[in-house]
Formats: C-alpha cells, structure tokens, sequence
C-alpha cells in the first residue's frame, strides 16, 4: 500500500549495489534475524519487501529462497551453545550455497530437465 518495496528497490538501484553485495547484506540480516524470530514468521515479514530486490539484481528467486531458509536455520542454531563448533562449517555451507548458485539450483534443473 505504502510501495515500500518499491522505494528499496529505487534506493538500492540509484546506490548500485551489485548482487553479491546484496546478498551479503541479506545474509547478514537474515541471520540475525533467524536468532530472533522463528522462521515462519521472519518469511511472512521479510519475503514481501525483499522479493522485488533480488529480483532488481537479477538474482534467481529459487536460489534466494534456498538462501533465505539456510540463512534462518543457521541463525535458529546460534542460540544453541553446543552448536558452536559446527558453526564455521555451516557459514562455510551457506557461503557456498550463496555464491555458487549452481550448488542451490541443480536439483531443480534436473527436476525439471532445463
């Protein structure tokens, strides 16, 4: 109603963010975020306004939502103490999964013989 995602995609436009910036921004949103809300919830309330912008920067909103949910799972993991040795594996997973969307995207290309 108010065109907010619309005034964030003009922002980040007129600043010339590349994709991988972007995503580092998310990525770090996300996981803070994840360490706060339960997923559910931080998908209702962040899908909306930050759908428009990855698609401004021609990222693949499969591979964003593959991010998008890694991202919240780690987050949800960083409350945990136990957890904290796995935790640079799983930042290196996500990295990965972020950064080489073939990683994220083959299954579905196979999936549907593209």
């Amino acid at each position: 109603m108010n065109q907010v995602p619309a005034a964030m995609v003009a922002w980040i436009e007129s600043m010339n963010v590349s994709a991988w910036e972007l995503l580092l921004a998310i990525n770090l949103l996300l996981l803070l975020v994840g360490c706060f809300l339960d997923p559910l919830s931080a998908i209702l309330l962040l899908t909306p306004p930050l759908i428009p912008l990855v698609k401004a920067v021609g990222i693949d909103t499969v591979h964003f939502g593959i991010v998008f949910t890694v991202n919240l799972a780690i987050g949800l993991f960083l409350i945990y103490r136990g957890i904290i040795p796995f935790i640079v594996l799983y930042l290196i997973a996500l990295l990965l999964i972020t950064y080489v969307p073939w990683i994220s995207l083959v299954g579905v290309r196979l999936f549907l013989g593209h």
